[in-house]
């Protein structure tokens, strides 16, 4: 080879190592984000430059997996506890909380018996609530602990793996009633509300992200979730602002 091929190809070895280390910025996200982070991850990316990979489910299975290893460069919680956590075992950074939500009690679109309150519930066989560990279920079963039902309706309870599987199946009609985010229940056209659960000041519903690791563009994308364009999305698609 002579002397101008050899760095010929060392350039293009070293152009082609410079792309590759630009990896993907991968965000793991609570599931009630799901539609809403996506357009605000390509804003992101395009003014960053950087490729976002997002991954979503319950935000204590994610919070497990990243304890687990999974590799994850910001984590976006439905509940504070999770964050915390992940910050006690030296696994985050940079905190940052940018968005509040509501719980809604939903029926089938084309349901016939609309329960009004709580109390109501009880006349309904299949109360779809995400599981006890996800943020989503461990809300709803303190809004029914706070007004004394959750003992009358526990046996009524099915556990989803998380609040989208809860509204997937009132929407299918396998669960008569479920209580989601306010969030969820505007998606999904064939649910309806049913009513809006008071909000509980012992028990906010708030979201929070943290980076995780030292990545400069983690620590950005945290930010860019409190930029005035990521919270004109996140108000478009129902959330409340930042406490």
């Amino acid at each position: 080879m002579t002397r101008f091929g050899a760095l010929l190809t060392l350039g293009l070895l070293l152009g082609c190592g410079g792309d590759a280390a630009r990896a993907p910025l991968r965000v793991a996200a609570a599931a009630s984000l799901t539609d809403v982070l996506e357009p605000i991850a390509e804003r992101f990316e395009r003014s960053s430059g950087t490729h976002v990979e997002l991954r979503f489910g319950g935000s204590s299975t994610l919070a497990r997996q990243i304890e687990d290893g999974a590799p994850t460069d910001v984590f976006v919680s439905a509940d504070s506890r999770w964050v915390t956590e992940l910050i006690e075992h030296g696994l985050g950074r940079d905190r940052q909380t940018f968005a509040t939500n509501r719980l809604v009690v939903i029926v089938p679109a084309n349901a016939s018996e609309t329960p009004r309150g709580l109390r109501g519930l009880t006349t309904l066989e299949h109360l779809a609530v995400a599981g006890p560990e996800i943020p989503a279920g461990a809300h709803a079963r303190l809004a029914l602990a706070s007004e004394g039902m959750l003992d009358a309706l526990t046996a009524r309870i099915v556990s989803a793996p998380d609040v989208r599987g809860a509204l997937a199946w009132v929407a299918s009609g396998e669960a008569e009633v479920g209580m989601v985010y306010a969030t969820d229940a505007r998606v999904e056209p064939r649910v309806r509300v049913a009513f809006v659960i008071a909000p509980n000041a012992d028990d906010p519903i708030v979201y929070e992200a943290i980076a995780i690791g030292a990545d400069d563009d983690a620590a950005a994308f945290v930010r860019f979730l409190r930029s005035e364009e990521a919270q004109r999305a996140l108000a478009d698609a129902g959330f409340g602002p930042a406490p």
